[in-house]
């Protein structure tokens, strides 16, 4: 047997929840990976000396943004940046009403995050990758949704957001 991970959408909740489907197979599945390796990380005797600390709880639409799906960027000082599904202050989404485009963040030192972009449908939504840093620290992404109406509720885009006034890394790829 494995384990299939579904997602499913409550609106009531705002929230995305996941179910595990249980279905045959001849080998092992990543989520029973995923479980053996957090069993032997929890159970080592280094994870006992870890600290775990929540930097930010977010509160989705209409104030902040939810479901950070991908990862985060450090910047040179620290920062991390990041995007979410959904959240922001825009409604537009045609068929999220209620949940929001997605937004663009960063989480400084203090651990105070700030909306750096609220995406609105037509310029893109839901992103779900990592935003890149340029030398100059401007951030790019993508974004699953929005932009042109070619697919429905738009293809996606590809990002720019300027004036983050933020640099990363210090190697020769960054001067």
């Amino acid at each position: 047997m494995y384990s299939t991970l579904r997602r499913s959408w409550r609106a009531a909740d705002r929230c995305l929840t996941w179910a595990v489907k249980r279905q045959p197979i001849r080998r092992a599945s990543a989520i029973t990976l995923v479980a053996v390796l957090w069993l032997a990380a929890t159970a080592s005797p280094s994870a006992q000396g870890q600290t775990f600390t929540v930097l930010h709880s977010f509160a989705g639409y209409p104030t902040d943004g939810s479901i950070p799906f991908a990862g985060l960027l450090m910047d040179a000082s620290g920062n991390l940046y990041g995007t979410t599904l959904y959240g922001g202050n825009h409604d537009t989404c045609q068929d999220y009403q209620g949940t929001g485009c997605g937004t663009v963040f960063k989480l400084d030192t203090k651990g105070t995050e700030t909306v750096l972009y609220n995406f609105t449908g037509p310029d893109g939504a839901n992103p779900i990758s990592i935003p890149i840093m340029d030398a100059n620290g401007d951030l790019y992404g993508t974004t699953t949704a929005g932009g042109g109406s070619g697919c429905g509720i738009g293809c996606g885009v590809v990002f720019k957001l300027s004036g983050t006034k933020e640099t990363v890394g210090a190697g020769p790829a960054f001067r």
